[in-house]
């Protein structure tokens, strides 16, 4: 697997860069910001990959949306999760921030061919059972080693996504984590 993006902390200092560099997206009007959540599971620590209708089974991803003009990333952030995933989050669940990303977007929306991706590490301890939207065709649950192989599939067919989720998921502080997980279960 590649190097992988480092999660920063989140701080007021930071929402407020993220905030300004969506607000750009707007003022450019060329890419499409658009929030997205790398959630796992706090007990089993597995992450959620999900599908849309619009991209099918072969196009897994991360909980995803736009933000709307004159919203705040975090305001995006909870609003998508509660939307699509039909559960609630707060600020505090946000325990990182991977960067921003430019995608080429396979629907255009108000024009734009590409998005902005603003990439955010999310914890989650609720039930595995998700009780989603209409605008996703499923999800899965799966433990950080076996992400690959499943990205594998978009490789094809959409090769920067493919890029890019495999930076995030090959991330540091997903490893860490993981390891901290580890080490509360067996004591070593």
């Amino acid at each position: 697997m590649q190097m992988g993006i480092l999660f920063k902390p989140l701080s007021k200092v930071l929402w407020k860069q993220i905030d300004d560099e969506v607000h750009a997206c707007f003022q450019a009007g060329t890419e499409r910001p658009t929030v997205a959540a790398v959630l796992y599971h706090i007990r089993s620590h597995k992450f959620l990959l999900i599908t849309s209708t619009s991209g099918g089974l072969l196009n897994p991803g991360l909980v995803k949306g736009g933000v709307k003009k004159g919203e705040s990333a975090l305001c995006a952030l909870i609003r998508e999760i509660r939307q699509e995933l039909r559960v609630r989050i707060l600020e505090k669940h946000i325990k990182g921030y991977a960067g921003s990303f430019s995608v080429a977007s396979v629907h255009q929306k108000d024009g734009r061919s590409t998005k902005r991706y603003f990439v955010f590490l999310v914890a989650y301890g609720g039930p595995h059972k998700l009780n989603i939207n209409g605008e996703l065709s499923g999800y899965f649950w799966y433990l950080l080693e076996e992400i690959p192989e499943v990205l594998g599939i978009s490789q094809e067919a959409r090769p920067r996504k493919y890029e890019v989720l495999m930076q995030i998921f090959a991330s540091p502080s997903l490893k860490k984590a993981k390891a901290k997980r580890k080490k509360k279960i067996t004591g070593r």
